[in-house]
């Protein structure tokens, strides 16, 4: 579909007045800059802007700019931060919705014995399709000990979404790390409209409760020094006590990927500490340590900069984004993999069988 990129025709003054803005701007409230920047060095960024600044001269248009300052920000990091141009559509669609495809969580009886869990998204919108997806299909969730859980594919969303699950796998206490929040008037701006959003009449009650987070975070995020990392709770981690379902299943596989990110990986890391889960297949996409995107328009193109205004208390110590979360059984992908797909292999191995091809 044809669309129109940009408010304001492109010149490469303005585009160079715009880099310098979205630099100085992104190292002043992004969560993960400080300490990008402590690790590669004040010169590996400048060197980049000055590529970028250099590059700025061969282009002509504001969608050529977006690429460019796409490739600058990736210098950073490649997840939870972007650029999303100014998009006008036609004909009273928008490309999102011409696009839309429904991720929502599907279950499949494998065997007597073995249930199939595929979840692609925990986007809010999910939230409540997979509570009443558990709720219908509880009979047969509760006579099948062996459960498989896709999250190969997970784009990630919302740590709410998945919460309905969580009493089936957990069998006793975790451990919960907190995140600290980049405290400047810019992104409580940002986590404000969020709060709007979220309060909305039709919201699901779900993010109603994020929207009371979010209220905290505010408030103790402008009793604290510009630039300064702050958290809501006095302590880094938490110990939680999920009740578990009675009849929760006996052994859970959680199949893993390079495709699994953000709340994705957040799952994994939560559901491990079950003693009856075991994550397969390969690492995830390490897209977990800098998170809770916020949102603020160019002032010269009007297109948006995505960046993220918290990082986890994991680090430095626990970092996710280097390797991804590690699976409990690694197993590579190879051209048998693709013929036979590993969801036979892992039903398989839970119902005392081999992980074999």
């Amino acid at each position: 579909m044809d669309t129109t990129l940009a408010e304001a025709p492109f010149c490469f003054k303005l585009a160079a007045r715009e880099l310098n803005y979205l630099d100085y701007y992104f190292r002043s409230n992004d969560a993960g800059a400080p300490s990008h920047i402590e690790h590669r060095g004040e010169a590996f960024f400048e060197q980049s802007l000055q590529r970028t600044m250099a590059a700025l001269r061969g282009i002509n248009s504001w969608h050529e700019c977006a690429e460019l300052y796409t490739r600058h920000l990736h210098h950073y990091r490649q997840h939870h931060l972007g650029i999303q141009p100014v998009s006008i559509a036609h004909n009273g669609e928008s490309e999102s919705d011409n696009n839309h495809r429904d991720l929502g969580p599907r279950l499949e009886q494998l065997s007597d014995t073995c249930v199939l869990l595929r979840l692609q998204s925990f986007e809010p919108q999910y939230q409540r399709p997979l509570q009443e997806l558990l709720d219908t299909n509880r009979a047969t969730l509760e006579q099948c000990p062996h459960w498989i859980i896709d999250l190969r594919l997970n784009g990630g969303g919302s740590d709410w979404s998945y919460a309905s699950l969580l009493p089936w796998i957990l069998d006793g206490e975790v451990v919960n790390i907190g995140v600290q929040w980049r405290a400047t008037h810019e992104n409580i701006d940002g986590l404000q409209r969020l709060v709007d959003e979220l309060s909305a009449d039709d919201a699901p009650p779900s993010e109603g409760d994020a929207a009371d987070y979010l209220r905290k975070v505010i408030q103790t995020m402008g009793e604290s020094r510009r630039g300064s990392f702050v958290s809501t709770a006095s302590r880094t981690y938490s110990l939680n006590s999920t009740r578990a379902e009675p009849s929760g299943p006996a052994r859970v596989a959680i199949l893993t990927g390079p495709h699994c990110y953000s709340a994705g990986e957040q799952f994994l890391l939560t559901a491990r500490q079950s003693f009856k889960v075991t994550l397969i297949g390969q690492p995830t996409a390490g897209a977990l340590d800098y998170s809770n995107l916020v949102s603020h328009r160019l002032p010269e193109s009007g297109m948006t900069l995505w960046y993220a205004s918290s990082r986890s208390a994991r680090l430095p110590h626990y970092p996710v984004d280097t390797h991804g979360v590690l699976p409990d059984i690694y197993l590579p992908l190879s051209d048998e993999d693709a013929k036979q797909d590993q969801i036979l292999r892992v039903q398989r191995w839970l119902e005392g069988g081999s992980l074999a091809l």
